[in-house]
């Protein structure tokens, strides 16, 4: 089987990244949308990502957007590893369950 005839992936892991990235960049008119990153910019996008998202596809944006932070923390492009300022996608057990 060629590398060609695979499936799609359903998900594509770079989506949320990409839209980061964009929103960033149309807002500071950065071209790439990292100059000037901080942790609170993280915070506010993943806020919105949680109330636009349901918990799932809000985890995926999370861990898609934590692993381009700490690469570019590796990498050397940003100073701090914003990766550990991504705040935690919460459900609450048993938040499904209608109540009695």
């Amino acid at each position: 089987m060629l590398c060609g005839d695979w499936p799609r992936p359903r998900f594509d892991a770079t989506s949320g990244s990409r839209r980061f990235l964009a929103g960033r960049a149309s807002h500071t008119g950065d071209e790439i949308g990292i100059d000037g990153l901080t942790s609170m910019d993280v915070a506010e996008w993943m806020l919105e990502a949680g109330s636009r998202l349901t918990v799932e596809p809000a985890k995926r944006e999370a861990a898609d957007l934590r692993a381009l932070l700490r690469f570019l923390y590796l990498d050397g492009i940003l100073e701090t590893d914003l990766g550990g300022a991504m705040p935690p996608v919460a459900r609450w057990r048993g938040a499904h369950y209608p109540r009695r």
